[in-house]
């Protein structure tokens, strides 16, 4: 789908596109939205403080990024990452490109899912429509998390949510 037609189905109100500047549900989306959560003994301030996190490969250095938020996080970012398409967490190397890295994503995603009550609220209230996200990257070689990863994720875990919910 193109970007214009997306545009379109947002002005309709048949999708929701998470940026920062939104209001509620949209803006609690956001990896930057501090939404604390641990993973592996790890403190999270946001999802994009780990993702911030894992482009370093120093264990320490990973901790004091990964308990940030907001601009703090996204201002850590580095691109050293992209020439070898390998990331680091836990003691771990993972290829970018690889199943085990989309296996982490969404491990991150569910900790903070399961932690963290206002992601889950916001998450719920998109209800049924697309999750878009515009002024995120397409190429996986270009960025830690590219928009329709994202979204994905973010639809998955809704899924599960009204999954659980009907299982009630």
């Amino acid at each position: 789908m193109t970007d214009f037609i997306t545009r379109i189905l947002c002005k309709l109100g048949f999708a929701l596109d998470i940026r920062i500047g939104t209001e509620f549900p949209v803006i609690v989306l956001c990896n930057t939205y501090p939404k604390p959560f641990v993973l592996d003994g790890v403190r999270c301030g946001s999802v994009e403080g780990f993702l911030q996190a894992i482009k370093l490969p120093d264990h320490e250095q990973q901790v004091r990024v990964c308990s940030l938020s907001g601009l703090e996080a996204k201002n850590e970012s580095t691109s050293l990452w992209k020439k070898t398409q390998m990331v680091y967490w836990d003691g771990k190397e993972y290829n970018r490109q690889g199943l085990e890295f989309q296996k982490l994503l969404r491990r991150v995603y569910r900790a903070c899912y399961d932690q963290n009550e206002l992601f889950r609220s916001a998450l719920a209230a998109t209800g049924h429509k697309r999750l878009v996200h515009l002024v995120g990257k397409c190429d996986p070689r270009e960025t830690i998390l590219t928009r329709d990863e994202m979204c994905d994720i973010l639809t998955e875990l809704r899924s599960s949510r009204i999954s659980e919910q009907n299982a009630k």
